[in-house]
């Protein structure tokens, strides 16, 4: 894992190079829809916005020995992941409302409060037990946390006004880092219990990442190390790939059938898996 001083520089680097693209989009662009399902330019702007002010929140209570549920939260990992999506989706287009003209203002603000925040902490403060909906975390957690926020919604931006766009190299190993933490729980789509489980394994073609397995067991899945069981399916593809299906950008049928993600294995498990994985989240 990379160290906190440099996830720290990725994180700066990516919320700047989001507020200056958006500085530079015409005005009719903030109305646009973004790939983000039902939301507009602005309204992703005024998710991190919030975004931002949550993690504040968060960790601010984390060290004041406060790590229970903010207001209307659910406990971690409680919290249905259709629902969820569902009350976020409408608190940003609220919040989007209500800051009218001042979303790119705010979201400048917000962004620079909490990297203020995370600048002024060492030591000790790293490990401490903060909240997160997906589970407690500590709070370097909330680093990759945040710059998996950044990244994903600027590509959600961007490549619905550029169909080119892609995630910058910097935050792929943190995507890779969070899967199995984070995009697992709320990517992960399921139907009817397995009789049996299923090993789904990725290469991504860089000596230098790697990822879990995915294992789906009974109506759940988890990440596990590469060990000495064999997979169902190995999957191949980029790490940017990888990212985009486990959290939702990618349309995994029409990944397979371009190339984009090819497999071995059972054919049967791989089209499966996309039925499970692929589908939008906030």
């Amino acid at each position: 894992m990379e160290s906190v001083e440099r996830r720290l520089e990725v994180l700066q680097a990516e919320g700047e190079r989001l507020a200056q693209y958006l500085a530079r989009l015409p005005s009719d662009a903030w109305s646009r829809d973004s790939s983000c399902d039902r939301w507009e330019v602005r309204d992703v702007v005024a998710h991190l916005a919030g975004g931002a002010d949550f993690y504040h929140d968060s960790v601010t209570r984390g060290l004041q020995g406060d790590s229970s549920p903010s207001a209307g939260r659910p406990e971690p990992g409680r919290g249905d992941p259709v629902q969820s999506n569902e009350g976020i989706a409408r608190g940003s287009i609220a919040l989007r409302e209500s800051l009218g003209n001042d979303v790119l203002p705010q979201f400048r603000e917000r962004n620079a409060r909490l990297n203020q925040l995370f600048s002024e902490l060492s030591g000790d403060h790293w490990e401490t037990t903060c909240y997160h909906p997906a589970s407690f975390f500590p709070v370097r957690r909330f680093i990759d946390l945040r710059i998996s926020e950044l990244a994903m919604h600027s590509h959600d931006i961007r490549s619905a006004l550029e169909p080119e766009a892609r995630l910058s190299d910097d935050t792929l190993p943190t995507f890779l880092d969070l899967g199995p933490q984070v995009a697992l729980r709320w990517g992960f789509r399921f139907g009817a219990k397995l009789e049996r489980p299923l090993r789904f394994r990725f290469d991504i073609g860089s000596p230098d990442l790697e990822y879990t397995d995915i294992v789906v067991e009974g109506d759940d899945c988890h990440g596990e190390l590469p060990g000495q069981a064999s997979p169902d399916v190995t999957f191949r593809c980029s790490a940017e790939t990888l990212a985009l299906v486990l959290y939702g950008r990618a349309n995994t049928t029409a990944a397979l059938a371009d190339g984009s993600l090819k497999y071995e294995g059972d054919a049967d498990a791989a089209r499966q898996f996309a039925q499970w994985f692929g589908v939008q989240q906030p």
